[in-house]
């Protein structure tokens, strides 16, 4: 059961107003805000990446720790030994894409195993298939394909920015986060961005939907965006955080989730 509950206000840009929803299965209550991205079949940007051919709404927010512990008390197979690694308001970190892809069922069906990405009994992902789930289930909640991530960090409707506030040098705290050790900080503290997102502009480097090489193998290791707070780079559009295994988890990556309707 999902219900829509405070539309939070309208956001500058081509994006709408900005909306919070409780999600609800088997008594567990994950409350996210999301801000819809409008403007299909825009252009892509000259990397090649952002075209994106219908609207969708991407979460304000990466998902936090406390979100996931919720989750994962529930699911057993989303087991990720090192996550969350952080805690409460923080973004969860050390999860999986395949831990990241399960959450995002849970959210479309109450069940890890089913939604957008068809795992079988024992956790091994065997399909992605969203238009498929789309007909079984609507709304359903994604991790952001490579595109849908560029869009909505770097689209403002008619142009790219190089930086997900809008600006072409790095706001300080985006400049600043490659040379944090120490820790992250809580979601909704970084930088307001020009589509209502936070934090595509540092924090934690973010999983993505998409094979790194653009394929469709399922075992293929899958793209991250956003620069992490330890990794010496600067988030921008011109980086491709980087490639890994599905299976990997790092103190360093987290992710958000995507909407889609029919």
């Amino acid at each position: 059961m999902k219900i829509q509950f405070v539309s939070m206000g309208l956001i500058a840009g081509f994006c709408c107003l900005a909306q919070g929803e409780r999600i609800a299965h088997g008594g567990v209550n994950i409350e996210m805000e999301f801000v819809t991205i409008g403007n299909p079949n825009n252009p892509a940007h000259e990397s090649g990446f952002g075209a994106v051919p219908y609207e969708y709404q991407i979460a304000i927010h990466e998902v936090t720790a406390d979100q996931w512990e919720q989750v994962a008390k529930k699911e057993s197979i989303m087991n990720c030994p090192k996550a969350p690694v952080w805690k409460d308001n923080e973004p969860a970190a050390g999860i999986t894409w395949v831990g990241a892809a399960m959450f995002c069922n849970w959210l479309t069906s109450g069940d890890a195993l089913e939604g957008a990405y068809h795992f079988d009994e024992f956790g091994t992902l065997m399909a992605i298939d969203r238009e498929l789930a789309l007909k079984k289930y609507d709304p359903i909640y994604v991790l952001p394909s490579e595109d849908e991530w560029v869009k909505a960090a770097y689209y403002n409707g008619f142009t790219y920015s190089k930086f997900a506030n809008g600006a072409e040098t790095a706001p300080p705290r985006v400049a600043e986060n490659r040379t944090r050790s120490e820790n992250v900080w809580a979601v909704g503290s970084g930088v307001f961005e020009q589509n209502g997102t936070y934090d595509m502009g540092g924090n934690l480097a973010e999983w993505t939907e998409s094979a790194f090489d653009g394929g469709s193998d399922y075992s293929s290791k899958r793209a991250t965006r956003d620069a992490a707070y330890r990794f010496g780079t600067t988030s921008s559009i011109e980086v491709r955080t980087g490639k890994d295994s599905t299976a990997y988890a790092s103190s360093a990556y987290g992710f958000r989730v995507v909407k889609v309707n029919k």
